[in-house]
């Protein structure tokens, strides 16, 4: 009986030890994701004008804006690099079709989002097919 309540402890123990640890590891990356990025290419294309967008990793946001619309939403991580973008709340301003094209690629590229990389303050997003789609520089935390 002895045994079996110091090996129920033992096995309590390790279990909270280590739920804390991946706890700690969690919002150390987390925080790590949180910033304003600047988006360096749509699809694998350069981009002719600026685009930003920020997260809040603490409260799963992402939001932007465009040179037409804002945007805001939330965002899911399910595992390390599983990454589901929300549909969107967006602004609905008439701007100049090339600024409007511009706009709904990234608003697509967003909903298309499957996975993410983040090394060297560069973040990329991949659709299900492991094509990159955006590549966007953290500026700021």
């Amino acid at each position: 009986m002895k045994q079996t309540i110091k090996l129920s402890i033992l096995i309590f123990s390790l279990f909270f030890i280590s739920c804390k640890e991946t706890q700690k590891t969690v919002e150390t990356t987390t925080k790590m994701y949180s910033g304003k990025y600047e988006i360096k290419s749509l699809h694998s294309r350069q981009l002719e004008r600026k685009l930003f967008f920020t997260i809040d990793s603490k409260e799963t946001k992402i939001s932007g804006k465009t040179d037409c619309n804002t945007y805001f939403g939330n965002y899911v991580v399910t595992n390390t690099h599983k990454l589901e973008i929300e549909p969107l709340g967006v602004t609905k301003m008439f701007c100049e079709d090339n600024v409007m094209e511009v706009e709904s690629k990234l608003f697509k590229a967003f909903s298309d989002t499957n996975t993410f990389n983040f090394d060297n303050n560069m973040l990329t997003f991949f659709n299900k097919e492991g094509d990159l789609i955006i590549r966007a520089y953290k500026m700021t935390n």
